[in-house]
């Protein structure tokens, strides 16, 4: 499950390249490097190979009309796994939806299980509860097996702070673990993480993943990659102006504070100056 980046500027370079002209030729490169990760991040958290190629195939779609809104500090590596988390959920939801109906899931209540689920099917949810550049430099050094001057140099840091991250966010990912009754060393962990991603990746996506998505750019369809992926887009839409309107509320209020703050002081200075001139 080796990815490596090649050189993170030439990357950038391929990000732009693929905002201006999305296509299967713009796509590729960060397919190759990044469909290992996605797939097996998808595989675990569904438990169906079929629907982690819908899924796979729904992240590059997000990525290619995602592509010119992302900024230069963004890690791709980091930024895949969250949009994989987002379409694993959105299909789980619209499964469960047509499953049983919305009416019967406000009643349905889930059946704890007596024993624990395997390592593996764990590690993805602990990733999620890592910070942000924790989970991105793991993500890099641990699952695909880069050294740490390329991810120094992908998370646009230096070897060493990228290193300290790093080393933090394993030992919160095993902390975590420990604390779930996972009773797992550091290097069982890394060679799991690492072997089973390669071994996932090799039996599990049939050769026209690609073509799927590549006819989804030439001509949307609706399949379930596509409809996934156009539930993520409206979700990263939504998520955008709910930023904005967060933001811009409390700055609207402050604003209209303001001035009524400085009409009165005018309209009462105004008045002082009547008075004292009478």
């Amino acid at each position: 499950m080796n990815a490596n980046p090649t050189g993170p500027i030439l990357e950038r370079r391929q990000l732009r390249e693929l905002g201006r002209h999305p296509g299967a030729a713009t796509l590729r490169p960060f397919y190759d490097r990044y469909a290992a990760l996605v797939f097996s991040s998808a595989c675990r958290r569904t438990g169906d190979a079929a629907v982690a190629e819908s899924v796979t195939a729904a992240v590059f779609l997000v990525l290619s009309r995602r592509a010119r809104r992302l900024s230069r500090k963004t890690v791709i590596a980091g930024w895949l796994f969250h949009i994989t988390k987002l379409a694993c959920r959105k299909y789980k939801r619209d499964a469960a939806r047509v499953r049983c109906g919305w009416f019967s899931r406000l009643f349905r209540r889930s059946e704890p299980s007596g024993e624990a689920p395997p390592l593996s099917h764990q590690i993805d949810e602990v990733l999620d509860w890592l910070p942000a550049r924790h989970r991105e430099a793991v993500l890099l050094r641990f699952f695909l097996q880069n050294e740490w001057s390329m991810v120094a140099s992908a998370m646009r840091s230096s070897e060493k702070r990228v290193r300290k991250l790093g080393e933090r966010g394993w030992t919160a990912l095993l902390r975590i673990l420990a604390r779930r009754g996972v009773d797992a060393d550091a290097s069982s962990v890394a060679g799991l993480c690492a072997a089973e991603g390669a071994e996932l990746w090799s039996n599990g996506p049939s050769g026209s993943l690609f073509a799927s998505c590549e006819a989804m750019l030439q001509r949307p369809v609706r399949t379930t990659p596509y409809r996934i992926g156009r539930r993520v887009l409206w979700t990263l839409g939504w998520a955008r102006w709910r930023r904005r309107v967060i933001v811009g509320l409390p700055l609207l209020f402050l604003s209209m504070v303001g001035i009524l703050a400085g009409s009165l002081v005018f309209v009462v200075a105004l008045g002082w100056a009547r008075v004292r001139k009478r």
